[in-house]
């Protein structure tokens, strides 16, 4: 077993965020590096939520950039999890 970390997504479901995809983050956005410890507040309080066909996304205003995180949110099983995770400087280029 590795690092698994679970958080619980708006709609209720929990989300675990494995070391491989840990790593996927922060090899290919290592900016996003300092902000892990503020993924448990954008689960908790997001500013942004939306269901999307393959992918759920929550967003967040942190030290004036959104943590932006994708996840798959499954509603036939518990198998949600984290995919990505980024930084955006505004909010409404996810709406597009």
């Amino acid at each position: 077993t590795g690092f698994v970390r679970y958080f619980i997504s708006p709609s209720g479901r929990k989300v675990r965020l494995t070391g491989e995809r840990l790593r996927h983050i922060c090899q290919r956005h290592p900016e996003v590096e300092p902000y892990l410890r503020q993924f448990q507040a954008v689960f908790d309080a997001p500013e942004f939520y939306q269901c999307r066909p393959h992918e759920s996304v929550v967003a967040r205003k942190v030290n004036g950039l959104y943590l932006v995180i994708y996840f798959r949110e499954s509603v036939a099983t518990d198998e949600s999890f984290i995919l990505t995770a980024h930084l955006m400087s505004k909010i409404h280029k996810l709406f597009t």
